[in-house]
Parts: C-alpha cells; sequence; structure tokens
C-alpha cells in the first residue's frame, strides 16, 4: 500500500480524522441510536454512506488500538503495531466517503481541504468524486451504498487505472471489511478483517495479481476463518491474541 502514502498524505493524517468523524455526516441532535460522530457504538443508526463510513471506521479503528496495544508486548510487536498502523491509515484513500450524502455545496467545501477541482455527482446511493490529490493526479471516486445491508463498494482510479477497491458489510455485532490497493510494483495488496465489539481477526496479503471475491451487497456468510492467512495474521479471540509475521508465529 505504499502508493498512497505520501508526505503530504501524512501531514493531513490528524486533520483528517477530525473532518471525518466531526463534521461529514448530517449532524443529529436527537437522543437514542441515532447517529452522532462522537458515541458511535454497533448499534447505532445509519441512514447514509457518510455516516455508514463514519461508524464502520470508528468501530473498526477501536478494535485495531486493541492489537496494537496487546503487540506492543509481542517478539514482532513494531511491525505489527506498523501493519496496523497501515490498516488506519488506508481509511484516509477513501476520505471522499465521508462527505457522500451532503450536499454539493458541503461535499466542496469538505474535500476542498485536502483535494483540487472536486466535482461530485449523487445518484440515490450512487456516489462519483473526481479531484486532483495534493501531488496533482487526477483521481475518480466511485462508491455504492446499500443501506439494507449496511454495505458499501468503494473503487477509486488514476485516469482509467483501478488503483484502490474497499469493500464492507454490516455483520451482527461488527463488520467485515476488505481493501485491495495498489503497490509501487503494480501488485496488490489485499487486507481482510473481520470483527464484533469482542473479537477481530485481521489477514494481511502481499504480492497480489486478482482482486478477491466481492463480498458488496447480499447475503454472505463468514468462517472464523474468514481473514485467515497472508503475509500477515493477528486475531484477538475470547481475550487471546495470536499473532503470525512473515509465516511465523510470535509469542504475546
Amino acid at each position: 500500500m505504499k502508493k498512497f502514502f505520501s508526505l503530504s498524505f501524512l501531514t493531513l493524517f490528524i486533520f483528517a480524522l477530525a473532518f471525518s468523524f466531526t463534521g461529514c455526516g448530517e449532524k443529529q441532535n436527537t437522543s437514542g441510536n441515532d447517529y452522532t460522530p462522537d458515541n458511535i457504538t454497533n448499534e447505532t443508526k445509519v441512514k447514509n454512506l457518510s455516516e455508514s463510513y463514519g461508524k464502520y471506521t470508528e468501530l473498526k479503528t477501536q478494535m485495531l488500538d486493541k492489537i496494537s496495544e496487546n503487540a506492543s508486548n509481542s517478539d514482532g510487536g513494531l511491525a505489527l503495531s506498523m501493519s496496523m498502523l497501515g490498516l488506519t491509515m488506508v481509511d484516509l484513500v477513501a476520505l471522499p466517503a465521508t462527505v457522500c450524502g451532503l450536499d454539493e455545496t458541503g461535499v466542496k467545501a469538505g474535500l476542498g481541504f485536502f483535494y483540487k477541482d472536486v466535482t461530485y455527482d449523487a445518484e440515490g446511493n450512487n456516489y462519483t468524486i473526481t479531484y486532483k490529490d495534493s501531488e496533482g493526479n487526477e483521481q475518480k471516486f466511485l462508491a455504492e451504498y446499500d443501506p439494507k445491508a449496511d454495505s458499501a463498494k468503494i473503487n477509486i482510479y488514476e485516469k482509467d487505472d483501478l488503483i484502490f477497491t474497499l469493500e464492507y458489510i454490516k455483520t451482527e455485532k461488527g463488520y467485515a471489511s476488505q481493501y485491495y490497493a495498489k503497490d509501487d510494483d503494480e501488485t496488490f495488496t489485499t487486507s481482510k478483517t473481520i470483527f464484533d465489539d469482542v473479537n477481530i481477526s485481521v489477514g494481511i496479503y502481499e504480492k497480489q495479481t486478482t482482486a478477491p471475491d466481492s463480498i458488496y451487497k447480499g447475503n454472505v456468510t463468514f468462517a472464523d476463518d474468514w481473514a485467515k492467512g497472508g503475509d500477515v495474521y493477528v486475531e484477538i479471540k475470547d481475550g487471546v491474541t495470536k499473532s503470525v509475521f512473515g509465516g511465523q508465529e510470535v509469542s504475546n
């Protein structure tokens, strides 16, 4: 996933997180389970891609933080922590998802902090955003959102070249997601994550040349080992952490 993490993106990291979790959905002041960026739980109700993406990334980050905390005490702790940081940073690539559901003025105002020449088109729950990134590259963001399944599919193109895909879908107590991101050597890194409010498993597969099977929309059954395998695999299951890095299990 080296393609995305330029110094300029890292510089904007803190601002992007603040923006994406506090200013992007249609804010609500109601009580109960309605969406509010500062109080997200698995029961939080969402009504558009902006809110859904905010909920998904917040809950995922909470669980990845648990992995990073446990990894700090393991034999491959630093490398594992950096891998988990990469899974948080990659959410910045799909930053336009945080404004999908706003009007055009709100979209341009929000994304104008990070991109140039922003255009926005929404047809129901399908969104198209074009922009130039901090390095002047023209990119196109295409997103589909299924509110019934609370599931999204996001593709990002540079010119006509697919460089990034994200899919996620709501499960009973959490989410399952997968990233497919182009690397500098023209191969892809696939990352699979599935979590609930207690357990999480993450598998990272490098040097991939074919996209994983789609999990967007529809009925998907996820086995416990759905994310297992790859160059990095980490799980927290029933309070026990297991880590595999470089094909070798590391002690925790």
